[in-house]
């Protein structure tokens, strides 16, 4: 919530990224996070669903992705019900899906730093445009 808010639009000046970006919340534990439990979370806090997805599946496809294709666990695992991927951990990913930046959602500091290279990943795209 505080990085949606990071790039929220400023009313005293027409800047903001808040519609460059699309951030997306895949949960680890598809079992009991269903739709409606998600849409839940997602209202107590406020969610611009404009540019913020939740995203479920098939444990075994959720576990698989994060751990071959977003690499936030390096452990072996099956996706069944003893395995367990539980990570605070954000994901920079640019247009191309390259990921650029890992950061810790619970690290005010990480925070900053992830909307800072969010802001200088913009400023990349704007740049190869023109």
């Amino acid at each position: 919530m505080q990085l949606q808010a990071a790039f929220k639009k400023d009313p005293k000046r027409d800047t903001g990224i808040d519609t460059l970006i699309q951030l997306v919340s895949v949960t680890v534990d598809p079992e009991r996070d269903s739709f409606p439990a998600m849409r839940n979370f997602a209202d107590g806090f406020r969610i611009n669903y404009k540019n913020w997805s939740f995203l479920t599946g098939r444990r075994e496809d959720i576990y698989n992705y994060a751990r071959r294709q977003l690499f936030v666990n390096m452990e072996e695992g099956t996706g069944g019900v003893e395995d367990l991927i539980h990570t605070q951990k954000i994901v920079l990913i640019d247009t191309f899906r390259n990921i650029r930046g890992y950061y810790d959602g619970l690290d005010t500091g990480a925070l900053i730093q992830c909307a800072e290279d969010v802001v200088l990943l913009t400023k990349e795209k704007k740049r190869k445009r023109k």
